[in-house]
């Protein structure tokens, strides 16, 4: 779950706000709505959370003061989107997102989100990857590492968890394509990979993860769903599932 506050000094904005998000993305949670300027301050550092989505009506004083306000350490865990009407660029805040406040559609809201939404959940991913990856004693300056990491993230985006896809005919060409490479070379680098895994990997480790025994040669393709099935049990974030609409403001 990813946590998200807004701030604005438009109550009837906030809920909009709130309803243009929170219905489409279950898994995020509305933490707070801040109506509040003058202990704005105070409200934001009382509650940490990943976003904080600014849409507010200031002028350039007050909203330069703001931006030198959240150009600190205290927030550079949260990601910061900024709706503004001024089109000059603040030089020092560097981890603020900055959007132009023009053409509102209906969806205006929903895809600024969206694109961080898909940014945050696809680091979550590759994090948990990477993880499961380490356990086995990877080689992460290996290409074929990379490859794999590729692979895993190709079979989630696509929500393709068992075997009965086509590495010759799907996977291979997608990465040949991406890389630039020929379908051979992806394949021997990936082996190559694998390979140095096995000498270095702990026998126990290994036969507890693949349950088997040390000495087995494990395919890529099972080797690949044996990792993905570990980790798509794990807590990840869901996509597009209907929450709720807000109601009434928050005081």
């Amino acid at each position: 779950m990813l946590d998200i506050s807004i701030v604005t000094n438009d109550a009837n904005r906030g809920v909009y706000i709130a309803n243009s998000i929170f219905t489409f993305f279950h898994s995020l949670i509305l933490e707070q709505i801040i109506y509040d300027f003058d202990n704005l301050k105070n409200s934001l550092i009382r509650y940490k959370v990943d976003m904080i989505i600014f849409d507010m009506f200031l002028n350039k004083k007050d909203e330069k003061d703001l931006l030198i306000f959240l150009d600190n350490k205290l927030f550079q865990n949260t990601d910061i989107i900024f709706i503004t009407q001024n089109t000059y660029n603040i030089d020092f805040a560097n981890h603020i997102s900055f959007v132009k406040s023009e053409d509102r559609t209906e969806n205006y809201y929903r895809n600024i989100v969206e694109k961080w939404f898909l940014t945050k959940t696809d680091m979550e991913f590759e994090k948990l990857v990477k993880s499961e990856l380490y356990k086995l004693n990877f080689n992460f300056s290996y290409k074929g590492t990379t490859y794999i990491i590729d692979i895993l993230k190709y079979l989630y985006d696509n929500q393709i968890y068992d075997d009965h896809i086509n590495f010759q005919k799907v996977i291979y060409p997608y990465l040949a394509k991406k890389y630039n490479r020929s379908i051979s070379s992806i394949k021997t680098s990936i082996l190559n990979s694998i390979e140095n895994m096995y000498c270095e990997c702990d026998s126990n480790i290994f036969k507890e993860y693949f349950y088997t025994y040390e000495d087995y040669r494990i395919k890529t393709k099972e080797l690949i769903f044996s990792i993905l099935d570990k980790i798509i049990k794990k807590p990840l974030s869901e996509r597009y599932d209907r929450g709720k609409k807000i109601s009434d403001a928050i005081p």
